[in-house]
C-alpha cells in the first residue's frame, strides 16, 4: 500500500477558496472539486495534474505564486492540478510525504 501524503494549504489558498465558494452559484461544485484535488493529491500527487513550465504562468498567477512560494530543500517542480472548476497549483516533497499546494483559482473559460 503507497503511503498517503500530507496535504498543506498555504493559508492564503484557503481564503481565497472561501471568497470564490461564497461569491459563486456553483457551490456544490466548487466543494467537490476541492474534495477532489485533496483525495488526489493525498494519495498519488506525482500522478496529479502536470508540470507547470514559467511561460504557462500568467502575469497575475506569477506574481500571487512569487509572494507565497517558499522553496523549501527537496521540494519538485510547481505542478497543477485541474478539477472543474478548480486550477490547484502545487508542489511535492517527496522524501517528507507532503504536498503544499500554493494557489487555487477558477479555471479560465
Amino acid at each position: 500500500m503507497k503511503p498517503r501524503f500530507t496535504v498543506c494549504w498555504h493559508p492564503a489558498v484557503t481564503d481565497d477558496l472561501a471568497r470564490m465558494w461564497i461569491s459563486s452559484l456553483r457551490r456544490e461544485a466548487i466543494t467537490s472539486a476541492w474534495n477532489q484535488a485533496e483525495q488526489a493529491l493525498a494519495s498519488n500527487p506525482a500522478a496529479a495534474g502536470l508540470e507547470l513550465a514559467a511561460d504557462q504562468i500568467d502575469a497575475d498567477a506569477f506574481r500571487i505564486l512569487m509572494q507565497r512560494v517558499v522553496p523549501t530543500q527537496g521540494s519538485g517542480p510547481l505542478r497543477v492540478l485541474a478539477v472543474e472548476p478548480l486550477e490547484v497549483c502545487f508542489s511535492v516533497r517527496e522524501e517528507d510525504l507532503v504536498v503544499t499546494v500554493w494557489m487555487i483559482r477558477q479555471e479560465s473559460r
